[in-house]
């Protein structure tokens, strides 16, 4: 792990982010022995976020409800949401758009490490700001399914990542997330051209969905995102 940690502090330090160099190697939350969550929970995870994402999404050319709600009902992804955004889908779909839509780019950050974990060829990257272009449309209109059939060729091609590779990225995201808190408190150990606060964002959901899949039996909203 020390040697996991040293390459992780100089690949941010080439890219302009400086951690701090007592952050804990091994930390409750992970612990010594890498442990991923079962294919199962993080493929529910993501598909329900990508459900909520086309639930809110009201344009005349949208999914219709009730391909969307096929897919909720028949992989209960309702029990992979948050009771938050549980209270979304109780919504009108006019007023989850009007009230939720500003939201869903923050989604979509949580929806790029699960589904890289699963077998998406792209790795999030701490130095990418938020999604957009090609890559958001190849993850979230390409990759990530729109209805119960795409649903089941997905689930039927996903693999998950070793372990220990996902350990590392997220281990790297600890460490930029360190380094985007001190830059929040006004301290110069981010990037010049990186926003502490847009930026940083995407760091922060990226990190908690790396470390929510290593955290077995923690739920979304207790995972430990501390740096």
């Amino acid at each position: 792990m020390e040697t996991m940690r040293k390459e992780n502090l100089a690949n941010l330090s080439q890219k302009g982010f400086i951690a701090a160099d007592s952050l804990p190697v091994n930390r409750i939350d992970i612990g010594e022995t890498t442990q991923l969550r079962s294919k199962e929970e993080i493929f529910g995870r993501l598909i329900a976020l990508k459900a909520l994402w086309l639930y809110v999404d009201d344009h005349p050319e949208a999914e219709p409800l009730d391909v969307i709600e096929e897919m909720i009902d028949t992989y209960d992804l309702r029990s992979f949401l948050t009771k938050g955004e549980n209270e979304i889908l109780n919504l009108s779909r006019e007023e989850a758009c009007q009230e939720h839509g500003h939201l869903m780019g923050w989604k979509n950050e949580n929806c790029w490490p699960l589904a890289w974990i699963l077998g998406f060829p792209d790795a999030p990257a701490v130095d990418h700001g938020q999604l957009s272009g090609d890559l958001a449309r190849n993850l979230m209109l390409g990759w990530l399914p729109d209805n119960l059939s795409e649903c089941q060729e997905l689930k039927n091609k996903i693999k998950l990542r070793d372990p220990n590779e996902v350990h590392q990225l997220e281990d790297l995201f600890y460490c930029a997330h360190n380094a985007v808190r001190s830059a929040q408190l006004g301290s110069n150990t981010v990037p010049s051209d990186f926003h502490p606060i847009h930026d940083g964002g995407c760091i922060h959901e990226r990190r908690h969905s790396l470390t929510w899949s290593l955290s077995p039996g923690i739920d979304w909203e207790e995972t430990d995102l501390s740096t």
